[in-house]
């Protein structure tokens, strides 16, 4: 009886304090929970209730005797908690802002570092033309910045060179390394390469600016085709 009466009223289990200070808690039973911008929107209306009530009457026991000192003050202080509203505001505008362009340039940074490793995997597969994508994504940017390309459109003159030749990782081996002149099925194969190139990039969203050199690279100035 002893035990059973013991075991009946155990203490409860205590979280460690690490524990309690953890941000990544489980939702609420109900499915909700708070979130950093709620905390925030909760904090800020509460300090600022508190502020006006506050001050509203400090104001009204000091000036009591003159209405019209009390009046311009309180035209004082709400400017005053115009001028701080609108400077939190920039603050936390500017740290999300800042946050979001960080995120976009180590996405960006990402993408690209991965269609450097595509490019390189050619480089590979193919040696006889080995730095080959490197060379041509160099002489591509010289020679559009020359022409007065600039920003994001000389980025993607970059990532469509880097990527001229990636269709290419559809052809057989046996066409891409022959080491003799390609018979007339043979080209009709490696010729697929800018169709299998778009196939592969298009759904790419991201990639979308660029496809235009993947795609036309072997296009004919008359437009006639390979």
């Amino acid at each position: 009886l002893l035990g059973q009466a013991v075991a009946r009223h155990r203490r409860p289990r205590v979280r460690p304090a690490r524990d309690m200070l953890r941000t990544d808690h489980p939702p609420r039973p109900d499915g909700r929970r708070w979130t950093t911008p709620a905390k925030i929107t909760f904090a800020y209306l509460v300090l600022s209730a508190g502020w006006i009530t506050a001050s509203d009457r400090v104001v009204a026991l000091v000036f009591r005797p003159d209405p019209d000192a009390a009046a311009r003050l309180q035209t004082v202080k709400g400017l005053g908690f115009v001028v701080f509203t609108a400077g939190l505001i920039y603050a936390v505008v500017r740290r999300d802002f800042l946050a979001l362009r960080q995120a976009q340039e180590s996405l960006v940074a990402s993408y690209d570092a991965t269609l450097e490793g595509w490019a390189r995997a050619l480089d590979l597969r193919d040696q006889p033309t080995h730095d080959h994508t490197r060379r041509v994504a160099e002489m591509t940017v010289r020679l559009a910045a020359a022409l007065g390309v600039a920003g994001d459109e000389l980025e993607h003159y970059r990532r469509g060179a880097v990527l001229h030749d990636v269709g290419k990782m559809g052809v057989p081996d046996d066409v891409l390394k022959k080491p003799g002149p390609l018979t007339a099925a043979e080209w009709a194969v490696m010729k697929r390469h800018p169709g299998l190139a778009l196939q592969l990039l298009e759904p790419v969203e991201f990639l979308r600016p660029a496809l235009a050199i993947p795609y036309c690279h072997h296009e004919r100035w008359d437009g006639t085709g390979y």
